[in-house]
């Protein structure tokens, strides 16, 4: 178990960093520029979070969790990095174009034109980038991509900061997008794979791509009501404390399970050791929000009650979910059904609907506490069948 925890801790550190930079940066980006406007960026460029998420899983991850079970090579997921490089640039350059729209949609305030697209390609990158180091952890070189995403991410903000100190904002933040894009591009041409892309690997992404789509949705209405209410402000800062915890709890325990799956040690302690992974990610988290309400600058200008109140609304449930992310793996790699995508559809219209006929400014968070609740013993349910039907038809015990 120690050395489960020991592999778990170091795709925690690996994926959190690729989580926590770019809060780090959307925090100290106001005070470089001194234009508070760049505190909005991570929740302007939010939705994108889940739009590019669904692209990730279903062109690359799914390409990798099929070489996993199936002993392949590393052809599928070069090729399907590719592909997740090239989509997601189309998707920010017809972002850019007709952002006026987008804008108009989201409820944006005037003059965050800049922001959105430096979040929008940051992402872009960031996601890339990230789909590299899953693939070392997949093969075997955690360690290494541990070392290299650490790089990456602290690179970048030492290069932002020191261009600041010359140019304008809107020069830097163009130079810091074109500069990463080179290192993408030198990336894949210096690591030329065989070229493979399987149909058959779509069945692996039926889970997140199904999740990621209905979390867009929600998003797109909790934006809205959020906005409305005036508690934008707040959510965004909450949302900095606890989203690098709710990623690494999910790509941790997601990396740990199928491993463990592909090797034949999928057992009881994976859950045991999840659960406590999930405590400390949920104090790690409260400790940063405590952080920030000693800022003068945060403390005096956001309701921090309101951020409390929605923190303890959202995260009591992480180790619930540590629980449901653990079998998510297991089925994903050994039993990938369609009733995946069903219920999580079904969980998040459910949670869109609440965020919208909710009269509260906890609205967001309130749906997310039912759909907690409900969504996930449902999944539970779930994953009691199809390991029983998965025993009676292999005969696997």
């Amino acid at each position: 178990m120690v050395d489960l925890m020991r592999k778990l801790i170091l795709y925690c550190l690996t994926d959190g960093i690729q989580s926590f930079a770019p809060v780090v940066m959307w925090v100290i980006l106001p005070l470089l520029f001194g234009d508070s406007k760049f505190a909005e960026g991570y929740i302007l460029s939010y939705p994108y979070q889940f739009i590019f998420s669904i692209f990730y899983s279903l062109l690359f991850k799914s390409q990798l969790k099929y070489e996993k079970r199936e002993n392949k090579g590393s052809g599928n997921s070069y090729t399907g990095l590719i592909f997740l490089f090239f989509v997601s640039t189309l998707i920010f350059v017809l972002s850019v174009l007709f952002y006026a729209t987008i804008a108009g949609v989201l409820g944006f305030e005037s003059g965050r034109f800049e922001v959105f697209c430096f979040g929008t390609g940051n992402l872009v990158l960031d996601w890339v980038f990230m789909g590299i180091m899953v693939r070392k952890q997949y093969n075997g070189a955690a360690k290494s991509a541990f070392v290299q995403a650490y790089v990456w991410h602290l690179s970048k903000l030492v290069f932002i900061y020191l261009l600041s100190l010359f140019v304008s904002s809107e020069i830097t933040l163009v130079i810091t997008l074109v500069v990463y894009m080179f290192v993408i591009l030198i990336w894949f041409f210096g690591h030329i794979d065989e070229f493979g892309f399987s149909v058959n690997a779509f069945k692996f992404s039926i889970e997140p791509v199904s999740y990621d789509l209905g979390l867009t949705i929600t998003y797109l209405f909790g934006i809205n009501n959020l906005s409305g209410n005036g508690f934008l402000a707040e959510y965004n800062m909450m949302s900095l404390c606890t989203d690098t915890q709710w990623d690494v709890l999910s790509t941790g325990i997601d990396t740990n399970t199928t491993l463990n799956v592909a090797d034949g040690k999928y057992d009881k302690s994976l859950y045991y050791i999840h659960i406590v992974y999930s405590v400390i990610l949920f104090v790690s988290s409260a400790l940063l929000l405590v952080i920030m309400c000693f800022i003068p600058v945060y403390h005096d200008s956001l309701n921090f009650g309101y951020i409390w109140t929605a923190f303890l609304i959202e995260m009591i449930w992480f180790p619930l979910y540590a629980i449901v992310y653990t079998m998510q793996g297991w089925i994903t790699m050994m039993s990938p059904t369609i009733l995946q995508g069903v219920l999580n559809i079904f969980k998040y219209v459910l949670r869109t609907v609440l965020t919208v006929v909710i009269v509260s400014e906890y609205a967001v968070s309130y749906a997310m506490c039912v759909v907690a609740v409900a969504g996930n013993l449902l999944y539970i349910i779930m994953y009691f069948y199809l390991r029983r039907r998965y025993k009676n038809v292999s005969g696997v015990t």
